[in-house]
């Protein structure tokens, strides 16, 4: 099983925090569920978390059975349309940034 976490990183600022959440619930997170190949999908929203971690708003945690069903997951139309739902997205952050890990478990 592979676990591919997208950490999206920046301030938000708290008048933007209902479109933040809104528009992952109704416009990404479907768009994730429906990538092929892929077992599971959670958006995980900080509560709390060391200082050098304050700005981290969001982690996706997409899990595939393997190399091919992630590559397959990646090369599909739903990604790229979430590709531009993302810049939506971050367009409500100050400073943003995405970095992604890939981890085998």
């Amino acid at each position: 099983m592979l676990v591919r976490m997208a950490i999206f990183r920046g301030e938000l600022p708290p008048e933007n925090t209902a479109d933040f959440t809104a528009h992952l619930e109704t416009r990404m997170l479907p768009l994730i569920r429906d990538f092929p190949q892929i077992t599971s999908v959670d958006a995980l929203l900080p509560r709390g978390s060391d200082p050098s971690l304050a700005d981290v708003q969001l982690i996706l945690d997409m899990r595939y059975l393997d190399e091919d069903a992630m590559n397959a997951a990646l090369a599909s139309p739903q990604r790229a349309q979430n590709g531009e739902e993302t810049k939506t997205l971050l367009a409500l952050m100050q400073n943003p940034t995405v970095e992604h890990i890939v981890l085998r478990r």
